[in-house]
């Protein structure tokens, strides 16, 4: 069980959903438009859309996209890890005529019908890379990343060596003929050797759990999403729990959900209950609803971070009528973890466990 003394707790309740941005929200610039949805800009191409990267996301690259009208005098930007997708006009405030007013939600219209189209084929190019990948991948038995973070492997989680991984990515260009390899947001290198793959689903146990999207993890510690490809909604899930669910077994108790995928390992090899990591702050609330969709009887635990993400924890706790719980790090903690790891600022259960050595 997890010390009492190590956590704060918060309890459970109802919460409305937040508001978020839809197609039909403007703004006058493609900047505001972009830092509405955590874009970053870059310069836009009239009547295609073009990858972005994600403005608060190191390993988020080619996770954002940007459309200018034909026009040129606006378009839309859409952000792939949150779904949100907003436009601008340049003349945006300027009272409008009703045959120009027409003409504007006609061309947003059609920018959303695309997006969607194109949205839907960049989900059956995911299918297909992550199909590749995994099909010569190896279960994972031992990595440095998982070493530096003092946890185990799972069974499903896998490894493959860069070069292969990046074989695969040249066979997927964009439409403007680039192709993607794995290079650490950490380091700011190619990634080489070999690449811990994490799988993330979308799905429900009667449709089965297929990879949509994965994160490749370097041996220093870097992070980088599957690039172009959506992932709102994706999370991973461990084995033994992702066969109970397809197998419609007997469910765990408790459930536990964790932003990363080192922290869901610390708490689930510790504590004995299965974790589903996220994958993000931001996700955490579409993670714990589908979960307890699927597990309506379970103790679920949402897993905070004591960092921006404290509050997407509360929220995913509320909305699936779950718990909170987050790390209490005090100042011996904190010196004891520096003196481990050389970092100042432990936020997770994970960094919690190799500061302590228990939960």
């Amino acid at each position: 069980m997890l010390k009492h003394e190590s956590l704060r707790e918060k309890r459970r309740g109802q919460d409305k959903a937040a508001p978020t941005f839809g197609a039909r929200a403007y703004f006058g610039t493609l900047a505001d438009a972009c830092a509405a949805v955590g874009v970053a800009p870059r310069q836009p191409v009239a009547g295609r859309w073009v990858l972005a990267n994600l403005s608060d996301d190191t390993h988020g690259r080619g996770d954002g996209r940007i459309k200018l009208f034909a026009d040129g005098r606006g378009g839309l930007v859409q952000n792939w890890k949150t779904g949100d997708l907003v436009g601008w006009f340049d003349d945006y405030g300027r009272s409008l005529t009703p045959a120009e007013q027409a003409e504007r939600e006609r061309m947003a219209e059609e920018a959303r019908r695309e997006a969607e189209e194109d949205e839907r084929r960049r989900r059956e190019r995911g299918f297909s890379i992550c199909g590749l990948i995994l099909g010569e991948a190896e279960a994972v038995s031992s990595h440095p990343y998982l070493e530096r973070k003092h946890v185990q492997p799972d069974g499903a989680l896998y490894v493959l060596d860069a070069d292969r991984i990046n074989a695969v990515l040249s066979h997927y260009p964009e439409d403007d003929g680039r192709t993607y390899r794995l290079f650490s947001p950490k380091s700011g290198k190619p990634m080489t050797g070999p690449v811990l793959i994490v799988p993330m689903s979308i799905g429900i146990a009667s449709t089965g759990f297929a990879p949509v999207s994965l994160e490749f993890i370097g041996s220093d510690g870097g992070k980088l999403f599957l690039p172009g490809v959506p992932r709102k909604g994706a999370y991973w899930l461990p084995l033994d729990l992702k066969i109970r669910l397809e197998l419609r077994q007997t469910l765990p108790e408790r459930i536990g959900v964790a932003e990363g995928v080192a922290t869901a390992l610390s708490v689930s090899q510790l504590c004995r209950f299965p974790v589903v990591s996220a994958m993000c702050a931001q996700n955490m609330t579409a993670t714990a609803v589908a979960l307890r969709g699927m597990c309506p009887r379970a103790d679920l635990v949402v897993l905070g971070d004591c960092d921006g993400g404290a509050e997407h924890a509360e929220r995913a706790a509320r909305l699936s009528a779950g718990r909170v719980l987050f790390p209490q790090f005090d100042d011996a903690l904190r010196a004891q973890f520096k003196a481990l790891t050389g970092g100042d600022k432990p936020t997770d259960f994970n960094d919690f466990f190799i500061a302590k050595g228990v939960l």
